[in-house]
């Protein structure tokens, strides 16, 4: 018994050019028979060429996009958001596309983050929130200023704490508490049961 040998597959610019610009986005079966050849070798000349797919499981062309655009100048947070995915999709998606943040990019991208969480937990104090960091918000030269008065003057005050405690038998200072108050302390009767 003899086996014919299949005809080689001549891959014309055209051809190339259909494979390069689809195989992202539409299916094997599709593009395969858009361009004559079998499945197998579709994906033989696709993998030959480093091509990959965008639409792997539940991602889309569209969230390929979205993070090729983002990458380095949003967070993958952010960009999980815009492209309606995880963030582990993301770091997949930045992955196969094998881009990376170079030292700036990645340092620029932190200190936005935190310069975020500072500026929401300063306007969670201001309009009497608790935060939602453990970071000392506000620390400046009044607020330590009046933080070693009170101290002084026998007031209880934790470190990193807004709150300054009096007990009912000690003498209190009303303009040192006025004080404190309007610079965000917080006056509060220390109870010893």
């Amino acid at each position: 018994m003899t086996v014919m040998a299949r005809p080689k597959i001549e891959w014309t610019d055209q051809m190339l050019e259909e494979l390069a610009e689809n195989y992202a986005i539409a299916s094997d079966n599709v593009l395969s028979k858009r361009l004559k050849v079998s499945v197998s070798t579709m994906r033989r000349k696709a993998h030959e060429m480093e091509l990959v797919k965008s639409s792997v499981g539940r991602n889309c062309f569209e969230a390929w996009n979205t993070v090729e655009r983002m990458f380095g100048k949003y967070s993958n947070k952010e960009i999980a958001k815009e492209a309606h995915v995880s963030e582990r999709t993301v770091r997949r998606i930045s992955k196969r596309l094998k881009l990376k943040l170079s030292k700036d990019e990645r340092s620029m991208i932190i200190s936005r983050g935190v310069t975020k969480v500072i500026k929401s937990d300063k306007r969670r104090i201001l309009f009497g929130l608790e935060q939602r960091t453990n970071r000392f918000i506000g620390k400046d030269k009044v607020r330590t200023r009046v933080f070693h008065m009170l101290a002084e003057h026998g007031y209880i005050v934790i470190s990193g704490s807004m709150i300054a405690y009096h007990s009912p038998t000690m003498r209190r200072f009303e303009h040192i508490e006025a004080y404190a108050v309007s610079v965000g302390f917080q006056m509060e009767l220390w109870e010893t049961e």
